[in-house]
């Protein structure tokens, strides 16, 4: 009722404050939907303001990234999916984020990346997109693991430009008991250097 009040005026900004928090699951599904359509059709620049990414998803063209009063990150859905710019940014956006230091480059462009919350420790071999952005041994990097980006093979496949681990597979809950314990490499996508705060 309050949105078609506010429809009525035809605002140039209108700002919904958490609109769907209040809903359980399915009416949530279906009222976003909903709202969705409204909104596109009414033409309205709208400011959302959601916890829950899923929402910033549907209605967002421009999302912006708050945590305790400041702008972590702003920008398109791709451009935070693709280039999160911190933990709390990549966990938003449904990514694993590993935080290691470069330990070595090698002869073929690739870098030993030491993983720090792994113990024991993991090395990760990986590929920077552009070599010349390679930083110094020693620097602080950060790999963000897309999850559906991972694979797991017996052995190394022939892939140039891949992130490789290699490790025993404990638990997985859509596995075959059979894969459990074996030996598998894993694939993730994307490597991340830490970036000046906006």
């Amino acid at each position: 009722m309050a949105l078609a009040r506010a429809l009525v005026l035809q605002p140039q900004l209108l700002l919904l404050d958490e609109p769907l928090s209040a809903l359980d699951v399915q009416t949530r599904r279906e009222v976003r939907q909903e709202l969705r359509r409204i909104l596109t059709e009414a033409g309205i620049t709208t400011v959302f303001v959601t916890h829950q990414y899923v929402d910033a998803l549907v209605f967002g063209q421009h999302i912006l990234v708050l945590d305790q009063g400041q702008v972590l990150q702003q920008g398109s859905q791709l451009d935070l999916a693709q280039q999160p710019r911190s933990a709390y940014v990549a966990e938003l956006v449904g990514m694993n984020f590993l935080r290691g230091r470069l330990l070595r480059t090698e002869d073929d462009g690739s870098c030993v990346v030491r993983i720090a919350q792994s113990q024991p420790a993991l090395d990760l071999t990986v590929m920077f997109e552009e070599r010349q952005g390679v930083p110094p041994s020693g620097s602080e990097i950060y790999v963000v693991v897309e999850p559906r980006d991972i694979t797991l093979h017996p052995a190394p496949p022939r892939v140039r430009r891949a992130i490789v681990a290699r490790g025993v597979l404990c638990n997985c809950s859509i596995c075959s008991r059979l894969l459990r314990g074996a030996s598998v490499s894993v694939w993730p996508s994307t490597v991340w250097r830490p970036r000046p705060s906006l």
